[in-house]
């Protein structure tokens, strides 16, 4: 299995490494599956980031961003996207937790498309729920 470095994927691309770098961070708050270097904790890159991030930037051609995250994230065995968890009714005080974790795990995709007031008060809400369960 190859490994790829981010600048190399921006070079095969065409794209700036901070935008590869943005587009690895959201697509990871939208589920995206990555797996971890152990020692830097570092994303690793194989052929399936390199093919996955090149139908981002097709997908991003034609559809906000964030839709295109999802699509890509349903294509490789990723968690729900963030309006599928948004949408799951909440059953009992596991169910609360879980939501909680994930809501911490998208807060810097919900803070980049909703807004950090919108984001605080998702978490406050959770909160909420959470003490009173």
């Amino acid at each position: 299995m190859r490994e790829y470095g981010l600048k190399e994927i921006a070079t095969l691309l065409d794209t700036a490494e901070s935008t590869l770098r943005r587009w690895c961070q959201m697509l990871e708050a939208a589920g995206y599956p990555f797996e971890r270097s152990e020692n830097s904790r570092r994303r690793v890159l194989t052929d399936r980031e390199k093919d996955s991030l090149t139908k981002l930037k097709k997908l991003s051609q034609s559809m906000p961003l964030e839709e295109a995250c999802a699509v890509i994230v349903s294509q490789n065995g990723g968690s729900l996207p963030v309006k599928a968890v948004e949408q799951a009714p909440i059953i009992n005080n596991e169910e609360h937790w879980e939501k909680m974790n994930q809501l911490i795990e998208q807060l810097p995709m919900r803070i980049y498309w909703s807004g950090a007031d919108t984001a605080v008060k998702e978490l406050q809400e959770q909160w909420r729920l959470l003490q009173e369960a």
